[in-house]
Formats: structure tokens, C-alpha cells, sequence
């Protein structure tokens, strides 16, 4: 409600202005009664253009307009109290009588009406303006103090896990969105990351039986240094454009008289992997081999035309076999041919530069095909392998996978997750929604807070704030979260305290996806009392949950994608989470503190209106004495 609205706010001034004639005018007269409202006014105004001049701030983050208003209510709510204060004081000097009168609890009814409006002149605007809330970051034993002097400290936290065991299978399996996401998510991780993983294993296994891998695969990801400058002579070919939309190539001739150089500054030697696609787009094979990087690659005397970038286009420089050696340790590497791009161009920018006469490659990634002799074994470059090794090179460095390596869902992986989405049913598309979770899990999780509260005056008070996570609200896609709103009187003031529980934030290569951490512990407390496939099961059904609105309104292959790393990301973080590494006590958890004046007012003024109707009504249902007959 806009309660300085300009048909709302004149009402209520009438108003106030009418309860002193109501109440005190066959006592003031029209002349007093006057003077009375002239001077109300008069203050009023006196105080709004106090607030227009800056002199009085009542909201310091509300209009000006807003301010004058709060300003000129006050004197005439006041006024208005007074008159009907006094004339109840006045019937209650004629005792029992005066205030058993019907018109003493329309008296306290008036009463209650102007303290409601002073608490609503006073509190009105900082109840529905967003800019009073502050924000701010609890971390444990860290006090954070408000712009208003209020001081909130952390003291302590702990997580419990509770509730009766609830039924989350029964009546919502191929009923819910969260059942049909956890469905989809699952047949995603069965399609992508199962294979994935099995392809790992079938990598690391090559690369265990091949030294030749070994050698190659083992080279550190800085390479080699071949100096300051590599300079290469073609003989045979030289340049050739390759323009892979069209399936052309364009040999570029070399300069009459002159011979084409290569020249690589800051080149340096390292491993190259690269995989072989079908046509469906699978893996089916792994080629490894070398390359050479470095900061500028030139090539001269060669007869450029007009030079046009793109990912579409690289370049082919041939020489002679036999003619070129690269040795590194006991690897000799015999260049037969250099497929050239530019790591520049590659990021978008401009990577190739001509001047009609040479041709300069920024940040060139050279890569290899000919033979090498590695521990006096001829191979071919690039040397050709399974498609796990691919897989396997790719992913085994990276902290995401390590964990992924290092948790109870990896033999799952490699086993199949099949089993999770199958009802029994011949038809696979009659199991969509079915996900095998537990029948009953507990109820809920709780994180308790205690909070110590410290006025302005130094005046402090203990919170025991309890936030809860409801498994049947997430499963339901109504989500499970209830943060807590902490109710502290200070004075004439009501501080709301909104607490919510910390982010967990998402592994390392999961693009930052967030999760509430109560979401987290919950799966942590009930994954000790499940197996691997259980556990997915149900991260896979609550990721459902909670991602629901964000993930619907996605394409089926985006949406199965999300779901199968969100899905992923909560299980391993569920199985590695520890209450006591919290990140409420490195990241704190998120509070929003809003001061509402005059709220007091309000709830006064509102008990004494309850309080009046009531009396008004015993005094109503009081019997009436009864007419003597005349004789």
C-alpha cells in the first residue's frame, strides 16, 4: 500500500484533523478549535520545510517529497491523540458511569486509529523501499556492524539432519519435473561421461604397454627450447594454403631467384594430441605427435596475394624428407611437412600478416608429420593409437577429473548407470521420470545459528536462528529452502534480520554452478546410509529440483547437459563435504538487515482498536433496566 498516496494521504489528514472537533469542540468552540488546527498546521509546516532545507531527516533514502510528508503527519496525529485522550480522561473523572458510556470505546477506538497512523508515518516508507535493506557477509566470530550502529556477530553454527522418514518416491516417480530432469541427467551421464571414463581407463592402459606413448605423452607441457631462432628451407613444395570449406589448396610460388625461409622465433618443442572423429562425430582413434610453438613465425620470399583470415584457412610447408632434424634428448624428429595456424587467430584476433612478399604468422602452432626415431624405433608422425588415449591425456591432469578419480561414483561409471532409469519395461521410452531412489529419506536438515545482536546503546540479545531445508519441497519443485527471519525490537525501532545458509560453490571446471550448502549436507548425511547408485539417484532427483526453473525452458540437449554436470557437481561435493570447513567460515553467509521505525505504534495502536471493539461490544450486549408502567 502507497501510504503517501495522493488520494490516501489528504484522507488521512481529514481524518486526523476531525477527531479534535469531534472530541474537544463543544469545549473549544469553533474559534479554539480553529486556532487549535492553525497552529497544528503551522508546525507541521514548519517541520516539512525543515526536512526540505535538510535540517530534519527522517528517510534518508526516500524522496524529499516523502520526507516533508512524514514531517507535517506527526504535530496533527499528536493533536489528534491528545483530544481523544483527554475527553476519555474527562469521562473517566466522572467514574464508572462516564466510562461505561458507548461512546468511551469509540474514545479508545480513536485512540488505537492515531497511534496506528503514527507508526505508519513513521514506518511506511521504510517497509516497502528496497533501499533500506542493508547487505551484509557473516562469518564466524567476525562481527559486522550496520550503517546504524547495530552490531551482528556470528558466534557459532552447527548442522543437524532430522525430521520423520518421508516417502519421496511413491506418489511423485514419473510424475514430477524433477524425477523427468534426474531422468534425463542420468541417460546423459550414461551416454557422455560413463564412456568417457571407460575410455580413461583404456587410455591409461596403452600408454602403460606403449613406451613409445610413454615418451611422447611424458614430455613436459612447457616442451623444449630450440633456441632463439629455428630457420627451416623447403625443398620441395614450399608454401601451400589450405582452405578446408572448399577442400583446396593454393601453392604459393617463391620469388624469382630467391629461396623460401622459415623462420620461428622463440620456438619450442612440445607434444601435440589431437583426436580422429567419425563421421558421428565419436572418437574413434587418438593421433600423437609434436609441434612447435613460438611468438612469430616468418616465411619470405614467397609471392602473397591479397591475405584473408579465418578459422577456415592454415597453411602446408613442405620439405624434403630427410632434409630437416629436430633432436631433443634421444628424439629425433625428420619433418616431412608443417600444418601451420596461428594460436592468435585462433582466439578470434588478426594472427596473419603479408606484405606481399612474406608472409608472418602470430603465435604459431606448428604441427608435425613425417617419422621420428625415438630409443632407435622408426615411428610415424603423427603416431596413430586408440581413442582412449585421447580421452585419457586430455582429462588426467585435471583437478575435476582427480577428484572424480578419487571418489565411490567412479567404479559406478565404469560398471554403467543404466540400472538407475530402468523400470523393468521392454520399452526404454515408458521409463521416462523413473529414477530409483530410496523410497523414505529423512525429512529435513537444519543449520543453527547463533546470533548476538548489540544495539546502538550497547544493548545485546542472543538469536538462536534455525534454517531449514525441507526434502519433499525440492523434490516437488517448490524448493526446499526456509531461510529465517530474525525479529529484534531496538526501542522505538524493529530491526528484520533475513539469514540465508552459505554457498557451496561448485568444483573446479563446472562453471561456477552454486548450490545452497544445506542442499550439500543434506546429501552428505543421507549418502552414509546409501550405495554409490542410490546416491546418484537421489543428487540426481534434487539437482532436478533445484535447477527446475532454470533448466526447463532450455533445448533437450542443453538442458540433459546442465543436468548431467549439475548432477555430477553435487554428488562429489555432497561426498567430500565437511561441516566443520563450512564456507560460512571463509565465505561467510549472506544477511539482509532492514530498520523499520514506528513498528511499535502499529501493533499498539492495533491492540487497543481490538481492545475497544470488544469493550464497544460488552457494553452493546449489556442488558437494558427496564420501564416502570405509570399508575
Amino acid at each position: 500500500i502507497q501510504y503517501y498516496h495522493p488520494v490516501l494521504y489528504p484522507i488521512a489528514i481529514l481524518l486526523l484533523a476531525g477527531m479534535p472537533m469531534v472530541f474537544l469542540g463543544n469545549r473549544l468552540g469553533w474559534r479554539g478549535y480553529y486556532a487549535l488546527m492553525v497552529t497544528t498546521f503551522l508546525v507541521g509546516g514548519i517541520f516539512a520545510l525543515a526536512v526540505y532545507q535538510g535540517v530534519i531527516v527522517l528517510a534518508p533514502l526516500s524522496p524529499i517529497e516523502t520526507n516533508m510528508m512524514m514531517a507535517f503527519g506527526p504535530p496533527l496525529t499528536s493533536v489528534a491523540l491528545f483530544s481523544a485522550l483527554v475527553d476519555l480522561l474527562l469521562r473517566a473523572r466522572r467514574g464508572v458511569r462516564g466510562l461505561s458510556e458507548r461512546m468511551a470505546g469509540i474514545n479508545l477506538l480513536h485512540v488505537g486509529m492515531a497511534l496506528t497512523l503514527i507508526g505508519i508515518l513513521l514506518s511506511g516508507t521504510y517497509s516497502f523501499n528496497e533501499a533500506y535493506f542493508w547487505d551484509a557477509t557473516l562469518k564466524t566470530g567476525e562481527p559486522v556492524t550496520m550503517p546504524d550502529g547495530t552490531t551482528v556477530l556470528l558466534k557459532d553454527y552447527r548442522y543437524e539432519i532430522g525430521g520423520h522418514p518421508v516417502d519421496i518416491y511413491t506418489n511423485y516417480v514419473k510424475r514430477l519435473a524433477s524425477y523427468f530432469l534426474g531422468w534425463e541427467g542420468i541417460h546423459a551421464i550414461s551416454r557422455d561421461l560413463s564412456p568417457a571414463v571407460v575410455g580413461v581407463e583404456e587410455g591409461k592402459a596403452l600408454i602403460e604397454k606403449d613406451e613409445i606413448l610413454q615418451k611422447i605423452t611424458g614430455l613436459s607441457p612447457g616442451g623444449f627450447s630450440l633456441g632463439d631462432l629455428l630457420r627451416i628451407k623447403p625443398e620441395v613444395g614450399g608454401l601451400i594454403e589450405v582452405d578446408v570449406t572448399t577442400d583446396t589448396e593454393a601453392p604459393l610460388p617463391v620469388l624469382p631467384n630467391k629461396t623460401a625461409v622459415m623462420v620461428i622465433e622463440d620456438p619450442r618443442l612440445t607434444k601435440s594430441v589431437s583426436s580422429i572423429t567419425g563421421e558421428d562425430g565419436r572418437i574413434e582413434g587418438t593421433e600423437v605427435g609434436f609441434m612447435i610453438r613460438g611468438s612469430n613465425l616468418t616465411i619470405s620470399n614467397i609471392a602473397m596475394g591479397e591475405v584473408t583470415e579465418g578459422f577456415h584457412k592454415y597453411y602446408k610447408y613442405i620439405v624434403e624428407k630427410g632434409k630437416v632434424e629436430i633432436s631433443v634428448g634421444n628424439i629425433t624428429i625428420y619433418p616431412t611437412e608443417f600444418e601451420i595456424y596461428s594460436r592468435r587467430m585462433m582466439m578470434g584476433k588478426s594472427g596473419v600478416l603479408s606484405n606481399g612478399t612474406s608472409l608472418t604468422i602470430i603465435e604459431p602452432h606448428l604441427f608435425i608429420k613425417g617419422y621420428a626415431v625415438i630409443d632407435g624405433k622408426n615411428i610415424t608422425l603423427p603416431y596413430v593409437t586408440g581413442s582412449g588415449v585421447y580421452t585419457y591425456i586430455m582429462v588426467a591432469g585435471n583437478p575435476y577429473f582427480l577428484q572424480l578419480n578419487r571418489s565411490s561414483l567412479y567404479p559406478l561409471l565404469l560398471e554403467g548407470v543404466e540400472s538407475i532409469t530402468d523400470c523393468g519395461l521392454s520399452d526404454p521410452a515408458a521409463c521416462a521420470g523413473y529414477v530409483a531412489v530410496p523410497k523414505t529419506v529423512p525429512e529435513n536438515a537444519k543449520m543453527v545459528l547463533l546470533l548476538e545482536i548489540t544495539d546502538p546503546s550497547g544493548r545485546t540479545t542472543e538469536h538462536e536462528v534455525e534454517i531449514r531445508f525441507e526434502v519433499n519441497g525440492e523434490v516437488q519443485g517448490i524448493h526446499g529452502l526456509v531461510p529465517r527471519v530474525v525479529h529484534t525490537p531496538l526501542s522505538l525501532t524493529d530491526m528484520y534480520l533475513v539469514v540465508n545458509p552459505p554457498i557451496a560453490k561448485s568444483l573446479e571446471g563446472m562453471d561456477m554452478m552454486t548450490y545452497h550448502e544445506l542442499l550439500v549436507y543434506y546429501l552428505s548425511a543421507v549418502f552414509k546410509q546409501l550405495q554409490p547408485a542410490e546416491r546418484l539417484a537421489l543428487a540426481a532427483v534434487l539437482a532436478g529440483g533445484y535447477y527446475q526453473d532454470t533448466v526447463m525452458p532450455l533445448p533437450s540437449a542443453q538442458r540433459s547437459f546442465q543436468m548431467e554436470k549439475a548432477i555430477i557437481d553435487l554428488y562429489l561435493l555432497a561426498e567430500n563435504f565437511d561441516p566443520s570447513n563450512s564456507a560460512v567460515n571463509t565465505d561467510g553467509l549472506m544477511v539482509r538487515m532492514k530498520p523499520v521505525p514506528g513498528v511499535i505504534f502499529v501493533w499498539l495502536g492495533s491492540i487497543i482498536m481490538a481492545a475497544s471493539a470488544i469493550y464497544t461490544m460488552v457494553l452493546t450486549g449489556r442488558p437494558k433496566g427496564k420501564k416502570q408502567k405509570g399508575g
